[in-house]
Formats: structure tokens, C-alpha cells, sequence
């Protein structure tokens, strides 16, 4: 474990409930197959499967102060994460539920930001400076206090200073923040599926090559550094300007849950890049790979990412 690796961005506790037939009237009970609980947010599973491949790894996030403060820092600890969350009084920590009706692997979900709402990077300056080699930044789209030009500095300071950048926006929507397409133009590393890449560009047509949308990114942002646009069972595609490489898909026997998939995938891509420095188009594989795996359980990150997993004969057995 020699580069450290910090990860800021959500966590939530994920409250997940199976074969909800219909929202219950008042006053009547429904019962489900099962409702698990589980500690994910984007930020804490790409930081916790970094860490289950052999990286040094910082956590920074806010969470709560309520009974669910020992454990996520007891999890961290367990685990080996370094722990750099502040404890928010009189916030709860992040909720989500996660909602599945019968034999449905995409679900809808309901959430409460609760600490996360004071996640304010100036809050974070000293974790922000330790020597970080990287820095991932995930869930942008949720947390207003990455919507600033603070935000946008601090990365910039990082970077002077020797520090890579990666970003996943986790959009949900046709969204526009010019402290985003500020980060944009000296991102290191930009994750974004299909959908997202078409709402940050944009643009109503989402049957664009996922050439074009890179091309398009690229143009628009004037961005120097790699895109990666996932884009499911038709695998993803890294483009670093004078060049772009797609790579095929690794396709599960079976999809349980999609919950977690890009989070895996990013953590993966990064691990081949920065721990193994491997080729872009080596780094899709295995992002690839990792997708495949956490889609094959439930949960978004009930198992976790180890070298011996991504190679392509463990993933369909």
C-alpha cells in the first residue's frame, strides 16, 4: 500500500426492500420477502472495494450523529479505511431506501441527505492536503458543498501539488453546474455512463456513439484528461484525445442487482490504472469485470472487490 488514495463523496445506509408489490394504504401492513440493511453511497463503496484490492485509502465524507455512527466507524476500522468523516450533531446520517418490486433488478429509491448536507470541502482541508496521490471524487450531483468554486480550487491546489483527480457525477438528470464544467477542463479521469455524458452535453439524442459523446465532452469542456463512458451490456470506452479504445462487455449468467455496478467498475479502472499501470484498454476489462461481479449478488457492494476476482474465469462461476 504506498500511494494513498482519497475517496470523498456519500454515504448512505441503504435500507433495501424486496417485492414491494404496491405502496401500502394507510392503516394496512404489506408484507415483503426481505428488507437488509447495509452501509453504501457511491464515495463508500468505491473506497471500500480500493481498499479491498490493496490501496491505502482515505474516506472523507459527513455522517450523522445517531446510532449509526459506531458502525460505520467501526466498519472503517475493521476494514483498514482511513477515517477522515466529521460527525455532524444533531443530523442523521444519510438514508436511502431502496425499493425492488418482483423480478425487477433496477429499483427506484427514496432518500434523505441528512449530514451530507454539510459536507463542505473547506470543513475538509487538512484530510484534503494529507499527501493524497488521488483523489476520486463521486456522488457531485448530491452534494451542494462540491457545487462551489472553493470545490473547484481546492481540486486545482491538489493537482498542483501533484495529486490526480478522477470525478463521477452520479447525474440522475439533464443537470447544468458551472462548477462542474469548471472540474471538467482539468479532470484527470471523468467517469460518466451514456445517460450521463448525453444529459452533461446537453443533448435529447442518446443513440450517439459513445466516440461522439467523448468527442463531443472533449470539445464542449475543452478537457485534457481520459473519459470513460460505460454504457452496460455494451461495454465502455476510454478516450484520451489523440486516441480512444473500446472494450466488449463481460456478461454475468445472471443480473441479481445493478445497484453498485459503476461504483465497482470505477474502482476497478483505477486500480488497474494507478496500482498496476495497465493499459486503457486493460483498465476497461477490468472495470468490466467488476461490474460483472457485484451484479451478480445483491446489494451494491455485499462483496467486495479482490485480485483474484478480476480475472474472467472467476466471474461466471
Amino acid at each position: 500500500k504506498t500511494m494513498e488514495i482519497g475517496v470523498i463523496g456519500d454515504l448512505y445506509v441503504d435500507i433495501t426492500v424486496r417485492g414491494i408489490t404496491h405502496f401500502p394504504e394507510k392503516n394496512t401492513d404489506l408484507a415483503v420477502p426481505t428488507i437488509s440493511p447495509a452501509l453504501g453511497g457511491s464515495a463508500f463503496n468505491v473506497a471500500r472495494h480500493l481498499n479491498s484490492l490493496g490501496h491505502r485509502v482515505r474516506f472523507i465524507s459527513s455522517i450523522g450523529e445517531d446510532i449509526f455512527t459506531d458502525l460505520v466507524q467501526n466498519r472503517m476500522l475493521k476494514e483498514g479505511i482511513i477515517n477522515s468523516t466529521q460527525v455532524v450533531p444533531g443530523k442523521n446520517t444519510a438514508s436511502c431506501l431502496i425499493l425492488y418490486p418482483p423480478n425487477v433488478t433496477t429499483p427506484a429509491y427514496a432518500f434523505c441527505k441528512g449530514a451530507l448536507a454539510d459536507l463542505k470541502v473547506e470543513k475538509f482541508s487538512n484530510s484534503l492536503y494529507q499527501p493524497l496521490g488521488h483523489l476520486h471524487v463521486t456522488g457531485f450531483y448530491d452534494i451542494e458543498g462540491f457545487h462551489s468554486p472553493h470545490f473547484v480550487e481546492q481540486l486545482r491546489k491538489l493537482q498542483e501539488e501533484g495529486t490526480t483527480i478522477s470525478l463521477d457525477p452520479q447525474l440522475t438528470s439533464n443537470w447544468k453546474n458551472e462548477a462542474l464544467f469548471e472540474i471538467l477542463k482539468t479532470l484527470d479521469y471523468f467517469f460518466a455512463n451514456r445517460v450521463e455524458a448525453t444529459n452533461i452535453l446537453g443533448e435529447e439524442d442518446q443513440t450517439k456513439s459513445l466516440g461522439d459523446l467523448a468527442r463531443g465532452l472533449r470539445e464542449k469542456f475543452k478537457m485534457k484528461g481520459v473519459i470513460i463512458i460505460k454504457d452496460g451490456e455494451f461495454g465502455a470506452l476510454a478516450d484520451w484525445g489523440e486516441k480512444s479504445v473500446h472494450c466488449e462487455a463481460v456478461l454475468p449468467k445472471e443480473v441479481i442487482d445493478s445497484c453498485g455496478a459503476g461504483d465497482a467498475f470505477a474502482a476497478a479502472f483505477l486500480h488497474g490504472r494507478l496500482g498496476l499501470h495497465q493499459s486503457f484498454e486493460e483498465c476497461l476489462r477490468l472495470g468490466n469485470l467488476a461490474g460483472a461481479f457485484v451484479v451478480s449478488y445483491s446489494g451494491s457492494a455485499t462483496h467486495l472487490l479482490s485480485p483474484s476476482i478480476l480475472e474472467l474465469d472467476q466471474i461466471n462461476k
